[in-house]
């Protein structure tokens, strides 16, 4: 075990010895190794106690809190590695426009041909699949930061346009990207999955001891993971919306997985009122189905063209941070990780 979620509203994660313990009504529903983990993520109303804390500080344990419905609330880690001399380089590098540029150009090109990939395994090829393909040509010649990110926005509407073509479950429909907050089923997926994905890729940023906060593609501001949402931009599709397709489609989740936030019934209910803007929230067995299914694609193992080797998804993030630094030290060119999806 590597990633561990609490869900149990009402739960509390204590220390025993070397483990950590998950109690709930005084009764203990789990113990996890602490040597086994390697991030912990809470959900909702999650107590932690100062022993637990400590444990989780005292072996480097990356532990993120989301609200009830998957919002990012913060997160809890210990010392940063101390690589003044990479922090300082990659100041350099992205205050370089010619460095910036060069990045911002790869990502976006691999995000589209990843969004293009996926809608033709799955449909016949359409205008948009065209467009798609004639925008990610662009989107590597484009001559400045702000083009590039109009390409990445055309790019994001055709696909999330085309997004519900994919659903073949009759149940479920897809017709628009809504967030802040989600307001139907396949917006709630996407959203809790790209918050998951950018915790991942937050947490293998900190292992190489780069600054999360300053970026390209996206502006830095104060308490924004520029960094992390640059390079998880390339692993939206592959991984979060195939494992959104996956649970709709095969029918792993349904639609009285969810419920209005005013619903008895919903098993969050009596939960701190954190999320009233949030009209739906999952049912719990639903929320264990989808992020086992999520954790299930981060350790899928695809091929990994620079090392000529199957990796799991969860190691080929680190391995395109890892590339991004061996980037700024002008060692090798960033490029996106596109497999065939």
């Amino acid at each position: 075990m590597s990633f561990l979620y609490v869900t149990e509203p009402g739960s509390t994660v204590a220390a025993d010895g070397n483990r950590l313990q998950i109690i709930r009504e005084g009764e203990t529903l789990r113990w996890v190794p602490i040597s086994k983990l390697q991030q912990l993520i809470l959900i909702g109303p999650i107590g932690l106690t100062v022993g637990a804390r400590n444990l989780c500080l005292k072996h480097g344990i990356d532990t993120i809190f989301l609200s009830s419905s998957g919002a990012y609330r913060g997160r809890l880690i210990g010392p940063l590695p101390a690589y003044a001399e990479l922090r300082w380089l990659q100041y350099q590098q992205l205050h370089n426009p010619d460095f910036a540029l060069a990045f911002t150009r790869e990502i976006v090109r691999g995000k589209i041909v990843n969004l293009r990939n996926l809608l033709l395994k799955r449909t016949e090829p359409t205008p948009a699949t065209t467009e798609l393909r004639q925008l990610a040509t662009k989107a590597a010649a484009a001559d400045s930061i702000d083009v590039a990110r109009g390409y990445e926005g055309r790019a994001a509407a055709l696909y999330y346009n085309a997004f519900g073509g994919l659903i073949t479950n009759p149940d479920f429909s897809f017709t628009s990207r809504n967030r802040q907050p989600p307001r139907d089923p396949l917006n709630i997926l996407l959203s809790l999955g790209y918050t998951i994905l950018a915790a991942r890729v937050e947490s293998a940023i900190h292992q190489t001891g780069l600054d999360i906060a300053l970026g390209a593609l996206h502006l830095p501001q104060n308490g924004k993971p520029s960094l992390a949402l640059d390079l998880m931009e390339e692993f939206r599709p592959s991984i979060v919306d195939t494992t959104v397709l996956r649970c709709v489609n095969l029918r792993i989740l349904r639609p009285d997985d969810f419920h209005s936030t005013a619903d008895s019934t919903d098993y969050l209910a009596n939960a701190p009122a954190e999320d009233t803007d949030r009209p739906l929230r999952f049912q719990k067995e639903a929320l264990h189905k989808y992020l086992t299914q999520l954790d299930n694609k981060f350790l899928t193992h695809v091929f990994y063209p620079p090392l000529a080797a199957k990796l799991s998804f969860r190691d080929v993030i680190l391995h395109q941070v890892r590339r991004f630094i061996r980037a700024l030290k002008n060692e090798d060119s960033y490029v996106a990780f596109t497999p065939h999806l």
